[in-house]
């Protein structure tokens, strides 16, 4: 899937979830046109937005779906973590 489509997709899920663009933009602490761009991908959300997101609407959308680059961060880190904290997992 295009990361665009992905992130457009992931803020769909949010405005339906929350009854609107402007519900949205108040249960996430951000402008009505901030989630207007996301809709229209303009722009996928920062970290902070897209972890906040999950947590707020409660597992509606994943934050990797609202900012891809965070996959790539996570995946980063775990190839970096220690093997002993890899096999507890």
């Amino acid at each position: 899937m295009n990361k665009l489509n992905q992130v457009e997709q992931a803020a769909e899920k949010l405005i339906e979830h929350f009854g609107g663009q402007q519900a949205t933009a108040n249960a996430l602490g951000v402008s009505q046109p901030a989630i207007s761009n996301l809709l229209n991908g303009k722009h996928g959300a920062s970290a902070v937005l897209a972890l906040r997101a999950e947590q707020v609407a409660a597992g509606v959308v994943r934050a990797v779906d609202l900012c891809p680059r965070l996959a790539e961060l996570f995946e980063a880190a775990d190839r970096q973590a220690m093997p002993e904290v890899r096999q507890a997992s």
